[in-house]
């Protein structure tokens, strides 16, 4: 994971430029927080946002640069933008500014995900955001954010049934965690294997059988299909992740895999575009709204500071990742 702290401006120049790839189809406002009375609006101007900050701003006029402009970015695809957003968050609360209004963008114009922060170095009491060695500080703050976050994954994919190492190491991929290194690193009995109730499966054979549709058993039940093919080859198997009562199947146990894409009421190019890919297919999680507003409320690191992501991301070059076949074992 990547920290930059970006430049810094007395007028946000931050909050035009990361609207600007909005109206261009490049980015999303993936959240807005503590904007008070601007949250009552049913349509929010990108100057609005500006003139609150601007007015949050004006309460201390010995700050002259106050605006703070950030972004976090992963490998690749590592972690998808609602994940990156909740990763942003944390580092602002840890960072101090849990508090303030603040924007977070997620940009879609470059090889790896990454978000853009944008917020006030003046609190709502016109005092300043502590900044004592910034940038220091930003990198340590990631590291302990990306830290924590793997230790509650794996917490929680410790809870999960499965009855193979594989099916373990695929939820670990899944979260994004280096499965291999945490696998040898864990003290033995650690990963206890329990099989799923069977109950669960004749649940989930109705489900398949009345929702025949990838899409629709992950939006509306939370089950996540990811399929196994060989390079360029199709399919040959495929592993069903129930995230609401935490089972993992191998998918024959529930629905033949043949039987399962033959399905009528699915859509044919959405199932073939699925078997197609050269790796399992991780499909994202139900609910999570694309714009959100604010509620009331490790592997090893490459963290670093540079001046502009966007510029490293767009000219940087292309990483290519080893593409591993899978054997059927999940």
């Amino acid at each position: 994971m990547i920290i930059r702290l970006l430049e810094t401006s007395t007028a946000f120049s931050g909050i035009d430029y990361n609207f600007s790839k909005v109206e261009r189809g490049d980015g999303e406002l993936m959240k807005a927080c503590s904007f008070g009375y601007l949250e009552g609006l049913t349509k929010i101007r990108p100057q609005d946002y500006k003139n609150y900050l601007l007015a949050i701003s004006a309460l201390n006029k010995r700050i002259k640069n106050t605006q703070l402009h950030a972004a976090i970015s992963t490998e690749g695809t590592l972690h998808d933008p609602r994940e990156l957003t909740e990763i942003a968050e944390r580092w602002l609360k840890e960072m101090g500014y849990g508090e303030q209004p603040y924007l977070i963008f997620s940009h879609h114009d470059a090889l790896n995900n990454h978000v853009h922060m944008v917020t006030s170095r003046v609190d709502k009491n016109g005092k300043k955001i502590n900044d004592s060695f910034e940038k220091l500080k930003a990198v340590s703050v990631m590291a302990r954010v990306m830290r924590s976050r793997q230790e509650n994954k794996l917490k929680r994919e410790l809870s999960f049934n499965f009855t193979t190492l594989a099916q373990f190491k695929l939820l670990l991929e899944l979260q994004g965690l280096d499965a291999e290194k945490i696998v040898q690193d864990l003290p033995p009995d650690t990963i206890k294997f329990r099989e799923p109730p069977q109950s669960r499966r004749y649940q989930l054979k109705a489900l398949f059988q009345k929702y025949p549709s990838v899409e629709l058993l992950r939006e509306k039940f939370g089950i996540q299909i990811v399929f196994h093919a060989k390079h360029g080859l199709p399919a040959y198997g495929y592993t069903i992740v129930d995230h609401p009562q935490k089972n993992i199947f191998k998918g024959s146990q529930i629905m033949p895999l043949k039987e399962f894409l033959a399905s009528p009421k699915d859509t044919a190019q959405q199932r073939a575009g699925a078997i197609r890919q050269q790796r399992h297919i991780a499909m994202e999680l139900p609910g999570y709204s694309a714009t959100a507003q604010c509620s009331s409320q490790a592997t090893p690191l490459a963290i670093n500071i540079a001046k502009d992501i966007d510029d490293e991301a767009i000219h940087g070059p292309r990483r290519n990742r080893k593409k591993k076949s899978r054997t059927n074992l999940r």
